[in-house]
Parts: structure tokens; sequence; C-alpha cells
């Protein structure tokens, strides 16, 4: 498990964020510029330093409903 320096931390996740910004599609855009404070706090304090790695994780699914709404 990597250990990481808070200010490494930051840098990683705004790296993230940005990296899925640009690949998103349909609602995630719209999503991902919202405020992302806590998503980036959770990402930060407790998957990054547990997982070592951001890999894998994509932050504001598009789901759709029963009725066929995409939220």
């Amino acid at each position: 498990m990597a250990k990481f320096k808070r200010g490494n931390a930051d840098d990683t996740v705004s790296a993230f964020i940005e990296k899925q910004r640009k690949s998103a599609r349909g609602q995630r855009p719209e999503m991902l510029n919202r405020d992302l404070s806590c998503t980036i706090k959770l990402l930060t304090d407790i998957l990054l330093p547990v997982f070592g790695s951001l890999e894998g994780f994509h932050p504001e699914h598009e789901i759709v409903g029963a009725n066929g709404v995409k939220s």
C-alpha cells in the first residue's frame, strides 16, 4: 500500500478528476462540474490511502431509472 503526503494526494485527486471530466459522456460531465467537495474528501481521505491508487474508480455514475429517465 502506498503512503501519500497530503499535497501528493491532492494533486493525484485533481488529476484523476480532470481525467474523468475529459472522458465523461452523457450526464456525467454535468455531474462532474457540480460541487465535488464531498467526493474529493472521500477520494483524498479514504479511497486513496486505503487502495493506494484511484484506478478503477468512476465518480458520478449516470443512472437510468425504471421510467427511463437518466439522472
